[in-house]
């Protein structure tokens, strides 16, 4: 089997590849000699069907497919061979009309190959202009984070009084005058929220109401006639508007037993080692300045997404331009392959556009990729994924998980082959972001914001591009 670089671009290459009838032909009788010792056909045994038949009914499909296994295997040798960086797999273009010549016993095979281009080092250069933003971690911030973790970690605790947002448990009786009314509602037990009250005149009758007295009030009038909230408190969970309305006037009243309120966590060894780990903050001193360093790590990764999500903006909307792809075989690639199988003629035309902008850009970050000579290991790849996974247990109230839930999760995160990938692409793209920053490929200009800031530059930029993707109406 003869093999030829026929021709070579930048971005296209033709291969001819002639094929002798030794090449295939005993492939050929394995295949004929099994087809015909499995063969079942009416009228004969299975295994004795005659090979004249057997030619005339699968001779033709046998060829082909003995011609296309010497053929690929062979092919993709010269290819990696000749290290030729291909997009998609080689084509023979339908134009030829080379289908009919595998049933030759020799023939020649054209192939068309779309390349990755070689891109120029000045594909990026100081004209281009980005910003970079610097967050800033003041006292004040710190301060309001670990208020937010003193509330998360809070405790309810009796009280011997009621505060703001305290749960009140206590027997409730319906009077008449001053006497509880005959037949009418009594309780041992039930739960009052205060905060919940609608009424300021009935709500102040409770503020700071000390455990084992007793309040007189009206339920209707305090809660403002809010069906849910009386059938609650009366536990009638069938009662009717009709029936509601009934205690529109009444008066009842409320022996305080118990209260409870949510206290927030003191800063305390107990709390410490449940935010940063056992036994490494001891004081609160320290624990603000783990916090500060904490919070610094994480706004820096959102300062430098931002900074990544920007470049990728820059280099598809300015950049792809100047990548020169064979457009011709990549869409004829495209057409026969899986994933056009049930596509109309309008999703190809519309996935090909979208096809070509990605192939040019991941062409281009491979391009830096391969000049600052990066990689994401198997080691980084578990250690994003480890924060990653910290990360989504800590906003789902998990501070301090287990090593075998980190771990576990982990193990399932990359198991997942969509999860991996894209990890992997997301990580090379912030590598070489952060490179071109540090090399100064670019114009990059700093700005101070505030964490809160930044958050806003993100979610506004996030909003901008999704309204940018929705079609007119």
């Amino acid at each position: 089997m003869d093999i030829t670089l026929a021709e070579q671009k930048d971005n296209f290459a033709r291969i001819d590849v002639t094929v002798e009838k030794s090449d295939y032909a005993e492939d050929y009788k394995k295949r004929l000699n099994n087809i015909s010792a499995n063969a079942s056909m009416r009228g004969f045994r299975k295994g004795h069907v005659p090979k004249g038949l057997i030619l005339k009914m699968y001779g033709d499909s046998i060829h082909v497919d003995a011609v296309s296994e010497a053929v690929t295997s062979k092919l993709m040798d010269f290819i990696r061979e000749k290290e030729l960086k291909t997009i998609g797999q080689p084509i023979m273009p339908k134009e030829l009309n080379q289908g009919d010549k595998l049933l030759q016993d020799e023939m020649t095979i054209t192939f068309h190959l779309a390349l990755i281009p070689t891109l120029s080092n000045d594909i990026l250069s100081s004209e281009d202009t980005l910003t970079y933003y610097q967050p800033t971690v003041d006292d004040a911030e710190v301060t309001k984070q670990m208020e937010q973790l003193q509330r998360a970690n809070s405790k309810f605790v009796d009280g011997d009084h009621i505060v703001p947002n305290a749960f009140v448990s206590g027997a409730l009786a319906e009077l008449d005058g001053d006497s509880p009314r005959e037949g009418g509602i009594q309780l041992d037990r039930t739960t009052i929220y205060v905060d919940f009250m609608t009424d300021e005149e009935e709500k102040a009758k409770f503020e700071n109401a000390p455990k084992d007295s007793i309040v007189i009030f009206n339920p209707y009038k305090a809660f403002g006639g809010q069906k849910s909230e009386l059938k609650a408190l009366f536990h009638l969970d069938d009662m009717t508007d009709e029936e509601v309305e009934k205690y529109k006037e009444s008066e009842f009243s409320y022996e305080i037993k118990e209260i409870s309120y949510s206290q927030r966590a003191e800063l305390n060894q107990e709390f410490f080692d449940m935010v940063f780990g056992p036994d490494k903050v001891h004081t609160e001193e320290e624990a603000r300045e783990e916090l500060k360093s904490k919070m610094e790590q994480n706004i820096k990764a959102n300062a430098d997404y931002k900074f990544t999500e920007d470049l990728i903006s820059l280099i598809t909307k300015e950049k792809t331009d100047k990548v020169d792809l064979a457009e011709d075989t990549i869409k004829e690639w495209y057409k026969g392959s899986e994933m056009a199988k049930d596509q109309s003629d309008e999703e190809i035309d519309s996935n090909l556009k979208e096809l070509m902008k990605g192939l040019k850009l991941d062409i281009i970050i491979n391009h830096f990729t391969d000049k600052y000579s990066l990689e994401v290991t198997e080691e980084d790849l578990k250690n994003f994924t480890r924060s990653y996974v910290i990360n989504q247990l800590a906003q789902i109230g998990l501070s301090s998980p287990t090593e075998d839930m980190i771990e576990g999760q982990v193990q399932r995160a990359l198991s997942n082959d969509n999860f991996r990938y894209n990890t992997q692409q997301n990580m090379l793209r912030q590598m070489v972001a952060q490179k071109i920053h540090e090399d100064n490929v670019i114009t990059v200009e700093t700005k101070e914001v505030t964490a809160d800031e930044l958050q806003k530059i993100i979610m506004d930029s996030g909003e901008e591009a999704e309204s940018k993707e929705k079609p007119a109406e």
